[in-house]
């Protein structure tokens, strides 16, 4: 997939932090014309520095990039970290942040979205989260979302679960809207990856995967399925001087983000798609019990305890369509009013071992032994019949998708090399900034604390 697809259309930047825009998008953005890219900000970093400098290092990052003041958002919640005592996302009512905040802000001269939009500070809720990401989606409709995925942080946990579920509502709500959603990662791959800038090629994607090709981070995508992105090779030249990445990069002092240029700037850009274009969302859907919200409602993985997640792996256990124990069925029934054309089905598993799928009484046994079952069908169909047979406890679907096809564009999904430039400058330039960014960090905590 070339940048230039990208180019003259509206693109929509969901992230946690300021600083993760580079992380996430920091090759793609300093690629494309940026006059239509909005980015979204879902928390006011403000854990250790103030709300006021993140939003200016943010803002300076962004115009580096070509993005304008008037399209950033700031939404305004508060920043945690990993082993924080509990998180908003899953807390029951309102938190508090360890400010003893509980309400959106912003800074002097920038509001945040709500007040901006409602002339209210919202509550910090995961709800009112949900609702604001919902809302701008809708007033936006961009051709093209990115948002960070899985990340361990709990911050980008929320923010990821956050837009699917708020997308999940915009689709189910909008006629003829299926943007292209891209699905990226801040850490592997990027802030937490190799240090392979100096490499003349860089050609595999950086993640952890199981024996089945599913990453570690989200056991839905498959590490051949990643979409690379082939940059413009002004984004990674080895010219620091003129890079518009690490010249992004270094407006983020306070999080001495410089120390992983090397890591981050790379034409390895690689995010996963996830199809809009959902026909469930047309059909009726009948359960033999369970919540079959949790069928087409865009989240493929959720979690009621999202801390810790440097340390331990997190448990996406909440947001699975799970039968009832004396349910003898454990059935789906899907239906349309009409016949649809349909490429393939795509059903997303849980602990489940053996599922027999019925579409128009041509039925399928089929043996699970991956997280996804694919079935190509490549005809008009009426009905869709998916039975459980044999499963663990506290198991079933975590999504179901029917699509009518798949995206594609015109070029190969390619990653270019790039010249060779000065390495030993380029490691004494980065080291030397370092150095001095991080004895400013050090005087700005002491004198703080």
């Amino acid at each position: 997939m070339n940048y230039k697809y990208f180019n003259n259309k509206k693109v929509l930047v969901i992230v946690p932090h300021q600083d993760d825009e580079i992380c996430l998008t920091g090759g793609l953005l300093s690629s494309i014309n940026n006059e239509n890219t909005k980015i979204v900000y879902v928390t006011n970093g403000n854990f250790i520095y103030s709300a006021k400098t993140r939003y200016k290092e943010a803002i300076k990052s962004c115009l580096n990039l070509g993005i304008k003041k008037e399209n950033i958002i700031f939404l305004g919640y508060s920043d945690s970290s990993y082993d924080y005592k509990n998180h908003m996302y899953t807390t029951d009512g309102i938190w508090m942040d360890k400010y003893n905040n509980t309400k959106t802000f912003g800074i002097k001269g920038i509001n945040e979205y709500s007040f901006i939009k409602k002339g209210i500070h919202n509550d910090f809720t995961k709800e009112n989260v949900i609702n604001d990401l919902y809302e701008i989606i809708k007033e936006n409709l961009p051709d093209i979302i990115i948002c960070n995925d899985l990340d361990f942080h709990p911050d980008h946990i929320m923010t990821s679960l956050c837009f699917e579920k708020a997308l999940g509502k915009v689709l189910k709500n909008s006629n003829n809207y299926y943007p292209l959603v891209l699905k990226g990662f801040c850490y592997e791959n990027s802030y937490l990856g190799p240090n392979d800038f100096n490499q003349k090629e860089v050609k595999n994607m950086q993640f952890l995967y199981d024996e089945n090709g599913n990453l570690i981070n989200n056991k839905y995508y498959k590490i051949n399925e990643g979409i690379n992105i082939e940059l413009n090779k002004v984004s990674y030249t080895r010219n620091l001087l003129v890079n518009k990445q690490y010249k992004s990069i270094l407006k983020h002092k306070s999080q001495l983000l410089v120390s992983r240029s090397f890591s981050i700037i790379n034409p390895n850009v690689v995010y996963f798609i996830r199809n809009t274009k959902n026909l469930i969302n047309e059909a009726r859907i009948s359960v033999s019990s369970g919540n079959k919200e949790y069928l087409n409602d865009f989240v493929l993985c959720d979690s009621n305890y999202i801390l810790n997640g440097n340390i331990e792996s997190i448990k996406y256990n909440k947001g699975i369509w799970i039968p009832d124990n004396d349910d003898s069925k454990k059935e789906v029934i899907i239906d349309f009013d009409t016949k649809k054309y349909v490429k393939i089905l795509n059903i997303y598993i849980d602990n489940i071992k053996q599922i027999l799928v019925n579409i128009d009484d041509n039925e399928q046994l089929i043996d699970v032994s991956d997280n996804i079952i694919s079935i190509c069908i490549e005809k008009e169909i009426s009905k869709i019949k998916i039975r459980i047979l044999n499963s663990n406890n506290q198991s079933g679907f975590s999504e179901i998708e029917i699509l009518d096809s798949i995206f594609k564009d015109d070029n190969n999904n390619t990653i270019t090399t790039n010249e060779f430039y000065s390495i030993l400058f380029n490691k004494f330039l980065n080291s030397l900034i370092t150095f001095i960014q991080r004895i400013e960090r050090k005087l700005f905590i002491k004198k703080n604390k």
